[in-house]
């Protein structure tokens, strides 16, 4: 019942967002949008979106070597398969998917691979928000999004902290974290405490200054590829003529657009990543038609390539489904 309630509810985000998507807009305007749009340039940020993929596969692949050398290949499949997963079903079970894809391929424990997936999660959200700090100083943003960098800021000293006590001084941390949470929900803190726990399996072996340096760099390339991805569909709907849209603007869509999809919503971020991106382009003095036009060939485009891509592998790696989702109602079942 409780999941009923969740579906339905991030069903219900995705049907508002939409709403707001296209709310005001003439239909015939947005029409006129995917007229000349240049094939070539779809499919080269389609490319380079994968191979942003496959930075992330790398990325992920370091994470797990001190657990079991894997080839890039296997990564890269279990990758793709939990991105698929993520796009048709719900409640970002690809997460778990992609855990139990290594297990059947590699023997991976479960557990571990977990722990790898928390700490690649936090990498992303902390390189993201420095990006958003980054182009809050370059980016004439109104007043209000400015003065947001302050939040931004202390947000990021503040988990650098916390993931630098939770390494240095676990025990001490895990205690003063799980009473705080308590506080509120005890419930939610056991989860924390798993979350928590998961995270320091994935990242015990990062005390190397070589290993902060690869995990750091695969991660700015990663992102840096991602604005590629974005200023490459500028190209194929003409922005870059029309709006004299550059590296900066595709940066700033990218930051909004990945924030968009970590806002709870039906499987594929539809709804919520349409109407952030075409706000976000609308920051950019772009039409809204024409906003709203990109929205849809980007979402559209890179999700029938990313899904395809992962229901190749999974019927390649002969996965059960059913098997998979056990082993995540597996791993969200609480701590006694």
């Amino acid at each position: 019942m409780k999941r009923v309630f969740w579906l339905l509810l991030n069903i219900g985000i995705s049907v508002f967002f939409i709403w707001l998507a296209v709310r005001g807009i003439d239909f015939d305007e947005l029409a006129k949008s995917f007229w000349g749009v240049s094939i070539g340039f779809v499919l080269f940020s389609v490319a380079l979106n994968l191979f942003s993929c496959w930075l992330r596969a790398l990325r992920w692949q370091y994470l797990l070597l001190p657990i079991k050398r894997i080839r890039t290949s296997r990564v890269f499949s279990a990758l793709m398969i939990g991105f698929m997963v993520n796009n048709v079903l719900p409640f970002r079970l690809g997460e778990f998917v992609r855990g139990y894809a290594l297990k059947q391929s590699d023997n991976i424990s479960f557990s571990a691979s977990m722990g790898t997936v928390v700490i690649e999660r936090i990498i992303d959200v902390l390189t993201l928000l420095m990006i958003f700090g980054f182009i809050l100083l370059l980016f004439p943003f109104p007043e209000w999004v400015k003065n947001g960098s302050i939040l931004v800021a202390a947000i990021v000293a503040v988990s650098i902290f916390i993931l630098f006590m939770l390494v240095k001084r676990t025990d001490w941390t895990l205690k003063l974290v799980h009473r705080v949470v308590s506080f509120f929900s005890v419930k939610l803190a056991y989860k924390i405490d798993k979350i928590v726990k998961s995270f320091i399996e994935g990242v015990s072996f990062l005390h190397s200054a070589k290993s902060y340096v690869i995990i750091t760099v695969l991660s700015v390339v990663t992102w840096v590829t991602y604005i590629y991805v974005m200023y490459a569909m500028f190209y194929a709907v003409h922005f870059d003529l029309l709006y004299q849209l550059d590296m900066l603007g595709a940066t700033v869509v990218m930051v909004f657009t990945s924030f968009a999809i970590m806002i709870p919503a039906a499987p594929g971020y539809v709804g919520t990543f349409h109407e952030i991106a075409k706000q976000s382009l609308m920051l950019l003095n772009v039409d809204k038609e024409h906003a709203l036009g990109f929205a849809i060939i980007f979402h559209a485009s890179h999700y029938i390539s990313v899904t395809g891509i992962g229901f190749f592998y999974f019927f390649k790696n002969r996965l059960k489904l059913k098997d998979a989702l056990h082993s995540a109602d597996v791993a969200e079942q609480p701590i006694n």
